[in-house]
């Protein structure tokens, strides 16, 4: 045993101990930024302080220092068929043997991007072989494991996963949230997840999900994304940000415009009658979200006073213009514009990402699909689902006129994939005409603002920026199916729990569903293109606009405080 003289400031450990600088850190939120019912309410106004922990334990991972039986079989198949040439060469010996195969108590990475970056942070060991005849010894050093250098920024990141913090009161159950959609009470947390993507680089800058996983509370255990039961949505190990899916909802309809217009289905500034309904004399179901008892049966024809166009439907969020451009693209070309867009990959090697759903998968995704799939899929409903980190890269890919670069979460020297998707710019500029009025016009743009306790509470509020965006309201069906029935109609119902027990279970229609509330958006400097793409996602929270829109104008304040974005804020640094 060595003993150090006793050094100020000095802690002796093993170089391949880890350290987490970053585990818990405290940033100022400006509560005059917040919606008008958060920026008192006994909290004393002005900027609140927040701190918070495990921002990025979850994605960094764990390692663990017992070796598993799986864990030289994952090396062989890593030398064999994912490493280089070089790296083959410099692991192996002439005899075979692997510099940096497993000996018992090695450190392996066990999650996040500890577990699948393994074999580039693991070093090889050093090796002296000398022969018995003549003694000649040759010495082959040994070579330390590569640095990985995330894209994150860690002030960013602890910045979003504060405004999502339950103490600010954004991500908790709001009774101005439109509860009807939420499966919380008042009171309670949201789960939900935020990311923002670079533009230009695809770098992934924030990927913040909630609840978070707290590293100093033993009770919370890592699971994989596999290991965590359907119902089980509050657990803190779940990243919602890279593995969760969800339906896309109206935030997936600037991909259906752009995508019908590059393939002839929509002349740009077409005119579309917004009925209602988009089935003939069927009322009640594939209706527009206006066409309601509340808003007199209102529809955004009558409402516009005018069939609307492309960039209208957009602001505005009307059904019905796209069913009718996602029919007219039929299932195939639907799917086809979807993947297009990344569905159906997994946007990161360096941590675990769902590919999202796909139609039906498989070789033949559009089998047994109709046109009221297709119809469906066009307002982001029907057989798919994404994640958030999708959503973002979207968006991004929007933003670049359809050239799409693989989101990257590891720094490196090479700029990720590019690939053009083939987007009519006109489209484009289109539909990023329509984003814009969406957040903008302060008459019917769905992401402008909304009413709470009588009085007019505008969504976002960060100077010296322009924003593009849309939101969504995503009805959630999958998570209702074990208790639901799928009517003739298509409509959804409920079994009546006033059914006597031993008869045949009789179900009532369901007028409500839970929903997801989505807020994706672009954001510049006033004047300049979109330079990030933000995603905000909150599970089975109720209305896209009124939940997630504040937590998006905060995602933009963050980005002004941390130098992002020109214009200032009244918060403090971290």
């Amino acid at each position: 045993r060595t003993e150090l003289p006793v050094l100020p400031r000095l802690d002796a450990g093993h170089a391949r101990d880890r350290q987490y600088p970053y585990r818990s850190m405290t940033s100022e939120i400006d509560r005059s930024t917040l919606p008008g019912p958060l920026k008192g309410d006994g909290r004393g106004g002005g900027s609140a302080s927040v701190t918070v922990g495990g921002t990025l334990d979850a994605l960094v991972g764990s390692v663990r220092s017992q070796v598993y039986e799986k864990d030289p079989e994952h090396r062989r198949q890593w030398l064999e068929t994912d490493a280089t040439q070089e790296q083959r060469d410099l692991a192996l010996t002439d005899r075979g043997v692997d510099r940096g195969r497993y000996m018992d108590h090695d450190h392996v990475g066990h999650t996040g991007v500890e577990a699948r970056m393994e074999h580039t942070l693991r070093g090889l060991r050093g090796l002296r072989v000398r022969r018995l005849d003549t003694g000649e010894q040759t010495v082959i050093e040994r070579t330390p494991g590569k640095d990985v250098t995330l894209t994150l920024d860690a002030a960013l990141q602890a910045r979003i996963a504060a405004v999502l913090s339950p103490e600010v009161g954004l991500a908790v159950a709001q009774g101005w949230h439109g509860n009807a959609g939420s499966r919380r009470d008042n009171g309670l947390p949201l789960a939900g997840a935020v990311v923002v993507i670079d533009i230009e680089s695809g770098e992934v800058l924030a990927l913040v999900s909630t609840p978070t996983l707290d590293p100093e509370d033993p009770s919370q255990r890592t699971k994989k994304p596999e290991d965590v039961p359907a119902g089980d949505w509050d657990d803190p190990s779940f990243n919602r940000a890279t593995s969760a899916i969800y339906p896309p909802g109206s935030i997936a309809k600037a991909i259906t415009l752009t995508w019908a217009a590059s393939r002839g289905e929509q002349e740009l500034h077409e005119r579309i009658e917004c009925t209602g309904h988009f089935l003939p004399g069927r009322e009640d179901i594939l209706r527009c979200w206006i066409y309601r008892s509340e808003y007199g049966m209102m529809t955004h024809s009558s409402q516009l006073k005018h069939d609307p166009d492309e960039a209208e439907a957009l602001m505005c969020s009307c059904n019905i213009y796209f069913y009718t451009l996602g029919s007219r693209l039929g299932p195939e070309r639907m799917l086809q514009a979807y993947r297009a867009f990344g569905v159906g990959e997994s946007p990161l090697d360096a941590v675990a990402c769902s590919p999202g759903i796909l139609g039906k998968g498989g070789d033949e995704p559009a089998k047994g699909l109709t046109n009221v799939d297709a119809a469906l899929m066009g307002i982001g409903q029907g057989p798919i689902a994404w994640t958030p980190l999708h959503a973002a890269d979207a968006y991004a890919t929007l933003a670049r006129g359809g050239k799409r670069l693989g989101p990257t979460l590891v720094r490196s020297e090479g700029r990720p994939f590019e690939e053009d998707i083939g987007l009519d710019p006109a489209a484009v500029e289109r539909a990023l005409e329509g984003l814009y009025l969406s957040v903008n016009d302060r008459t019917l743009g769905t992401g402008n603002h909304t009413i709470i306790r009588g009085e007019r509470v505008d969504y976002f509020n960060a100077p010296g920026v322009t924003v593009w965006g849309k939101t969504g309201t995503a009805q959630e069906v999958a998570t209702l199916t074990k208790e639901m029935k799928v009517l003739a109609d298509g409509s959804l119902a409920l079994p009546d729990p006033s059914d006597p027990v031993g008869t045949p279970t009789v179900f009532r229609p369901v007028k409500a569903l839970y929903t997801h509330a989505w807020f994706v958006g672009l954001v510049a400097p006033q004047g300049e293109e979109p330079k990030y793409a933000i995603s905000v996602m909150m599970e089975l929270a109720g209305s896209g606009g009124r939940v997630s829109g504040p937590i998006a104008n905060q995602v933009i304040h963050a980005l002004q405080a941390e130098g992002y974005l020109p214009g200032t804020t009244s918060g403090g640094g971290l």
